[in-house]
């Protein structure tokens, strides 16, 4: 990722938005079937909700910019691509009436943030694990 000075976060806030009716086209026919918004949640209190790839997308955003990342369009792409393979590994072995516990979804970014290389935006990650 390209560091550079953060930038207002409006742009971003915008694209989150429009982010709502995310869809998830480049993912392969398995994940397709499964589709992120079907996915459910148990948090540790027992309340079950859908999959939010919008707060996973949010969460990797602000760990970029807290390493000085600009999100500029090329890293905006490629936080977008981290974030389909964090729901296409979730998916994966994954029957619709499973669900996934709130704490795998954290486990499943920071495995992927290695498997991309990205130490230092895991560690960031981690660190805002810390402070929530």
């Amino acid at each position: 990722m390209q560091k550079n000075t953060p930038r207002s976060t409006a742009p971003t806030v915008r694209r989150l938005q429009k982010k709502q009716n995310l869809t998830l086209p480049n993912l392969s026919t398995e994940v397709d079937e499964i589709n992120a918004a079907s996915l459910r949640v148990e948090h540790s209190d027992g309340l079950l909700t859908n999959l939010d790839v919008v707060e996973i997308t949010d969460a990797l955003e602000q760990s970029a910019l807290e390493i000085g990342c600009e999100l500029d369009d090329e890293n905006q792409g490629f936080i977008d691509q981290l974030c389909l393979q964090v729901v296409q590994a979730l998916a994966h072995d994954l029957s619709a009436s499973e669900t996934i516990e709130a704490d795998d979804i954290d486990v499943q970014v920071e495995m992927i943030l290695m498997l991309n290389q990205q130490t230092e935006l895991a560690k960031a990650y981690l660190q805002r694990q810390t402070i929530n």
